[in-house]
C-alpha cells in the first residue's frame, strides 16, 4: 500500500488571522485549526503539535495561499445540496 502524502497550508482568513489545514493526497482537507493565531510562526508550530499528536506524516510546507477559500454559494451545509 502507497502512504498518502500529507501536506500543510498555512494561510491568513478574512479576519486577517493565520490558520491552517491538513491536506491528504487526494486534496482534500483532513484536518483545520479551528482557530486562528496571531502570527504564522503559531499557525505552523499549531499545525506540527497536531501532526505529531495525531500520526507521523510527512510534512511538506506550501509556500503561500493567497487568501482563504470562498464559501460555496447555493450549498446547505446540512442537506449537501442545492437549495
Amino acid at each position: 500500500m502507497i502512504e498518502p502524502s500529507y501536506r500543510c497550508q498555512i494561510y491568513r482568513d478574512r479576519a486577517g488571522e493565520w490558520r491552517w489545514r491538513w491536506r491528504a493526497g487526494n486534496n482534500r482537507v483532513v484536518a483545520d485549526s479551528g482557530e486562528g493565531y496571531s502570527s504564522r510562526d503559531a499557525a505552523w508550530r499549531a499545525a506540527d503539535s497536531a501532526r505529531r499528536a495525531v500520526v507521523r506524516l510527512p510534512t511538506r510546507r506550501l509556500v503561500r495561499v493567497a487568501r482563504a477559500p470562498r464559501p460555496l454559494l447555493g450549498v446547505s451545509p446540512r442537506s449537501g445540496g442545492a437549495r
